[in-house]
């Protein structure tokens, strides 16, 4: 309820990444490339507006708002995926760790704009899922699936690049 209500469209993007995620979105969506202002963006990875931009086409809607929706799936399924955790280690408060994650001021700033935050974060929690998995029984299905969730992650947040060191370990552990 506290992140829908910041679905209202009179609510602008008001930091420079909420703005170019957004704009980036547009362009990919009218098929222009990832640019805003006619510009190329490199400064900010793409996926978080892909992901924007495919929502755009597919409700055939180009508002603020779309990215604010996209949003709050990613904050949704990192909620998810961070109480699978909690309770997959047997965390005795799991459940209010995340509720005070998610009423935080910060995230919900960060939560209801067009921000890749959340979709960083979830998919950084699904990496270590599937790492997890993997270690626990090899396949080639598993191992790819490790890769793509390591490249979109670092194509999604710069920082995701990093997310190759717990790779590397596990590669290392098992010579």
């Amino acid at each position: 309820l506290l992140y829908g209500s910041a679905m209202n469209p009179y609510v602008a993007p008001n930091s420079g990444d909420d703005t170019t995620y957004y704009q980036g979105a547009l362009s990919l969506a009218r098929g222009e490339g990832y640019r805003e202002q006619g510009l190329f963006i490199k400064d900010w990875p793409p996926v978080q507006s892909l992901l924007t931009a495919v929502t755009m086409v597919i409700l055939n809607a180009k508002g603020i708002w779309v990215g604010k929706v996209v949003n709050l799936f990613a904050v949704a399924a990192a909620a998810c995926l961070m109480l699978r955790f909690m309770r997959r280690e047997q965390r005795k408060k799991g459940e209010l760790a995340v509720l005070i994650l998610l009423i935080s001021p910060t995230s919900y700033l960060v939560g209801s704009m067009t921000q890749a935050d959340f979709t960083y974060l979830a998919l950084s929690l699904l990496f270590f899922a599937q790492l997890h998995r993997l270690r626990e029984g090899r396949s080639l299905r598993e191992a790819i699936f490790v890769g793509l969730l390591f490249g979109v992650a670092g194509l999604t947040r710069y920082q995701g690049i990093l997310l190759g060191l717990p790779l590397l370990f596990h590669l290392i552990g098992d010579l």
